[in-house]
């Protein structure tokens, strides 16, 4: 098995390390279009196949008629590949059409799984676990250590010189540190200068690997020192102490997104679809190049509620698009919305094939395979991402329990309904952007609000994580709902992005219920804002 493993992972080093020169080899004087159409048996167009340049992440979908165009040259392959489909490749001869048919296969969306479930498993290898050190105030202050370097050396194994041994669990490079809930742009050599009297530390937790990418991004490859101050903490438990300070005052309201765009202003001129339709296929060469007019022209076709000219309107966005992970996820955040499970499905497993180092596209399969009955695949998945090398004992030793507090209810079923496990009220942020900030917060009928600095309320609302930065998620869940509304708010920083992030919000009734029922949300966000209410959940 070991064996195996290690062939799959100089196999994928391989591909990896020939992705450029493969990039290199499509050089634009030698590409063509090639156009075609992809069927089934039956003779029937497939919408959202997967049409990719083996070895490269070019590619498009093909839209309701199961058309494409794609640009490429003489001797590559094209792989069409579609969930619940045997994956065909052809070779591109001297000819401008291909036309495919895919058969179904009752093997393929178990490959699918399986190679994912292989890649979660050598992710977890590597990782090992997601247990981390804690040193406590008064360890360090009986330690008889002068400062923090002199603390993380002595105290966390394999922690030398601001970096890990290799073959410890920390990677062989300096971790990120974490200071009273902030990152901080200091490495080793200056931690210490930050904190000069040791005794004002509360604790310091060393995030072990995986567990500290999850949360904070490639930058924590190395894992994360996290320093909690003694003021911090003490503030921080006064905050929870004072429920009055987390009331909210302001006026309860669903506010409702206002798009002005010149392109919007010209379709709602329409008196019927078809001739907004005939409005977007003229106004798209001028506006198709801004990175939300797709999205945009999507949403305004809603009041039509025409399902052919939407899914037109989305797929184009793929088509023409650069197939950026960012754009992928708000695609699969659409068709969701629109309960497009196995179109979205199939986005997930293209965005998985593209980006296989990303943590998150691992959980938004898995739950996309949940969403189109594949249960015991979409478990298999999500608790392999859960922490199951079994708890551990020691106090210095802790679980990175809020993210897998998350994978646990993601993996509830209903038909598994135990009251211990299911909630009157769940409430999940993800969103498509990961060099933004979103913070989740629920106002309950109390008016009190529950957010990261009033995780847990009096009505036993609680909020189990706080990402900085990333892709999500967060989660609100609560077990015994009093009636009225429940008004879901975020705060929102760009950090100076200037593409519009789209944010998926999951609104669940009675989770892990026989009569759990729920709905998809996509909000698009631009500028900065704060306390922006984007839900109201009754109960």
């Amino acid at each position: 098995m070991k064996k195996s493993l290690l062939i799959i992972f100089f196999v994928f080093s391989f591909v990896a390390s020939s992705q450029q020169n493969i990039n290199n080899s499509l050089s634009v004087s030698n590409l063509e279009s090639i156009s075609g159409t992809v069927e089934d048996i039956l003779g029937n167009p497939l919408m959202g196949v997967n049409v990719i340049i083996k070895g490269t992440r070019k590619g498009v979908e093909t839209d309701k008629d199961g058309y494409y165009v794609i640009k490429a040259k003489k001797g590559n392959i094209l792989a069409f590949s579609y969930v619940g489909m045997e994956t065909q490749e052809v070779t591109v001869e001297n000819t401008s059409v291909i036309d495919v048919v895919l058969y179904e296969s009752s093997e393929a969306l178990g490959e699918v799984v399986v190679k994912n479930y292989e890649k979660v498993i050598r992710r977890k290898e590597r990782a090992r676990s997601y247990s981390a050190t804690t040193i406590t105030s008064e360890q360090i202050r009986t330690s008889g250590y002068t400062n923090i370097a002199h603390i993380l050396t002595g105290t966390v194994p394999g922690f030398y010189d601001g970096i890990a041994r290799p073959g410890s669990t920390l990677k062989n490079t300096q971790p990120l540190y974490v200071l009273d809930g902030a990152p901080i742009g200091v490495g080793y050599a200056s931690i210490s200068g930050l904190i000069p009297n040791i005794f004002e530390i509360e604790s310091i937790e060393v995030i072990k690997s995986m567990s500290g990418a999850i949360k904070y991004g490639p930058r924590a490859a190395g894992g994360v020192v996290i320093i909690t101050t003694k003021f911090y903490h003490d503030n921080q438990q006064k905050l929870a102490r004072s429920r009055e300070n987390h009331k909210y005052k302001g006026n309860l309201k669903v506010e409702e997104q206002e798009n002005e765009a010149a392109y919007i202003l010209e379709l709602l001129k329409a008196n019927s679809a078809e001739e907004a339709y005939g409005i977007y296929e003229s106004q798209k060469n001028q506006y198709g190049h801004l990175p939300s007019y797709h999205m945009d022209v999507y949403d305004y076709f809603k009041k039509w509620n025409n399902r052919e000219y939407g899914l037109r309107i989305l797929f184009n966005e793929a088509a023409i698009g650069s197939g950026s992970l960012e754009q992928l996820k708000a695609l699969a955040y659409q068709l969701e919305a629109a309960k497009e499970y196995h179109l979205a499905t199939n986005i997930y497993t293209q965005i998985l094939k593209l980006y296989p180092q990303e943590f998150q596209s691992y959980r938004d399969l898995a739950l996309a395979y949940k969403n189109i009955g594949l249960i015991q695949e979409s478990r298999a998945i999500l608790n392999s991402l859960a922490t199951d090398e079994g708890a551990p004992t020691k106090s210095d030793v802790f679980q990175f329990s809020g993210l897998d507090d998350i994978l646990r209810n993601d993996a509830l079923q209903s038909n598994n309904y135990s009251a211990n496990t299911s909630y009157d009220i769940r409430i999940v942020a993800d969103w498509n952007r990961r060099d933004v900030n979103i913070n989740l917060l629920v106002i309950d009928p109390t008016r009190e609000v529950c957010y990261y600095e009033n995780p847990k309320t009096k009505l036993g609302g609680q909020l189990a994580q706080n990402m900085f930065l990333g892709y999500g998620p967060e989660e609100f869940t609560l077990k015994n709902a009093k009636s009225g509304s429940y008004y879901v708010m975020v705060n929102y920083s760009n950090n100076g992005t200037p593409e519009p992030t789209y944010l998926k919000l999951t609104l669940y009734r009675n989770y892990g219920r026989p009569t759990e029922s729920y709905e998809v949300k996509v909000i698009r966000l631009d500028e900065a804002v704060a306390n922006y209410i984007i839900a109201e959940l009754k109960v």
